[in-house]
């Protein structure tokens, strides 16, 4: 049985972009572990940055919506970000300025342990442990131990309880 001919670097890039939204240095990252030549990786890259199929920019917003949906604060989303070849970008500093950080970390407390605020030290260091280890920073964590149910009612649909 014939092995099937090997695709361009342009279909393998437009095949991982059909499954989600790519980074261009993570898209090239790929590109070059799948073995593809450097020259014909930058043409292929320059072309769907031409396109608009290939954003930075919208890859850095939608990613920063998504991790914070999913409850991370902003020292987890920056680490994950640069992971995937995001070093330094205005716009992140942008939009995390347009995040309440304390108020999120106040909202994935209530999401997780309930509206009260923790009666012991042991209590209480459990939620700061969480709140961390989803990548709030001490101040944020110790912050969002401080509002209590009360004064921060107002939880968007993410945060709703089951």
């Amino acid at each position: 049985m014939p092995t099937p001919p090997r695709s361009t670097p342009y279909q393998y890039a437009i095949y991982l972009l059909s499954k989600r939204d790519y980074s261009f240095a993570e898209l090239r990252q790929k590109m070059q572990l799948k073995g593809y030549d450097v020259e014909d990786i930058d043409s292929t890259l320059q072309r769907l940055q031409e396109a608009h199929y290939i954003d930075d920019e919208r890859f850095i917003e939608n990613f920063i919506r998504a991790g914070v949906n999913k409850g991370y604060g902003s020292l987890r989303i920056q680490q994950d970000l640069r992971q995937k070849g995001i070093i330094a970008a205005e716009q992140i500093n942008l939009l995390f300025a347009e995040i309440d950080w304390q108020t999120h970390a106040a909202q994935c407390r209530h999401k997780r342990f309930g509206a009260e605020k923790p009666k012991t030290p042991q209590e209480k260091a459990k939620q700061v442990r969480f709140l961390q280890a989803r990548g709030f920073t001490s101040s944020q964590c110790f912050a969002a131990l401080n509002i209590s149910a009360d004064e921060n009612t107002d939880y968007p649909d993410d945060f709703a309880e089951d």
